[in-house]
């Protein structure tokens, strides 16, 4: 959403959403918060009893901007870099026939706008918490003569980010979130496999908001994104191949409770990959290209993660 008036053009920016806001009568674009595009790839679902201590670098760069499909004209750019630690645990015990387990996830994070339209203050800081109390690690099962790895993790995350109504750019959110997935991996044979994993992302209102959006309260729209990759092992320890996400924002965003039209954002990425891993230990980078992007920047992402498991 965005009404066409190009004498004052206003962007607030806040992690992977970097709000489009052209001033009319009434004219806001809210945000929806961080999401995983990206982050997990390669043998995402493939999993078991143990504890897991991960680390994953991300850099983000867009010099396009788009209001709904149209790029919006000027000299822009935004860079985001984060480093993200998740713990998770997941026991022995059992619960609907898998392994019953909790992880939390911590961002830290820089955002770095260089615009034409004054927005040009970098913030850095911690995001916001996600926990999850629920996470189901289903051991192996064979379908059809095909190995299958599932998980389902119940992930909210908190307001305890860094998060000023009045700044350019957030680290944090200032919202509640529900963002569960279901993930599956799927081992055609010794060495090609394919992974997936689904989300559904809700958002709380935000009673603070940034004052040229709102009066009392923003709410982004509910969405659905996923994460999909196919690898191949060329050797015991190394496997490459492509993985990608896409999202789909299904409905609008709200301005004190009322319904913003053409606010919904899309993007797709696809890329390259690769996968070392020895024993309990595995690095992992993949690159994404960016396209089909509504209602935000497009760009090219960077992934680096470290893993090791207990």
């Amino acid at each position: 959403m965005c009404t066409p008036n190009y004498q004052r053009l206003i962007y607030r920016i806040s992690l992977t959403f970097f709000c489009l806001l052209f001033s009319s009568m009434i004219s806001a674009q809210v945000k929806l918060p961080p999401i995983n595009l990206g982050s997990t790839s390669f043998l995402d679902g493939k999993a078991g009893p143990g504890l897991l201590t991960q680390l994953t670098y991300s850099q983000f760069n867009a010099n396009r901007f788009y209001d709904k499909s149209k790029r919006v004209p000027g000299n822009n750019s935004i860079e985001v870099n984060s480093l993200v630690l998740l713990m998770a645990r997941i026991t022995d015990k059992q619960i609907f026939g898998g392994y019953y387990g909790a992880e939390f996830v911590l961002p830290l994070v820089n955002i770095d706008p260089t615009t034409d339209f004054g927005l040009n203050r970098s913030s850095s800081g911690f995001g916001d918490l996600a926990i999850s109390p629920f996470i189901i690690q289903w051991p192996r099962k064979t379908v059809f003569g095909i190995s299958t790895y599932q998980r389902l993790n119940l992930l909210f995350k908190t307001p305890t980010g860094h998060y000023d109504k009045d700044a350019d750019v957030n680290p944090g959110d200032n919202i509640f979130s529900f963002n569960p997935y279901y993930s599956i991996t799927l081992l055609w044979n010794s060495r090609l496999a394919s992974s997936f994993r689904f989300y559904y992302l809700w958002s709380s209102k935000n009673n603070d908001p940034d004052p040229t959006l709102a009066n009392d309260n923003t709410q982004s729209g509910q969405a659905l994104h996923f994460n999909y990759a196919l690898s191949y092992q060329i050797h015991p320890e190394w496997r490459i191949g492509f993985s990608g996400y896409y999202l789909k924002q299904i409905t609008d965003d709200k301005v004190d409770n009322v319904s913003v039209s053409r606010s919904r954002e899309q993007v797709f990425g696809v890329g390259p990959g690769f996968r070392y891993s020895n024993k309990n230990f595995s690095v992992r980078l993949n690159y994404y290209f960016e396209s089909n992007v509504e209602n935000r920047p497009r760009g090219n992402k960077l992934n680096l993660v470290l893993s090791k498991a207990f």
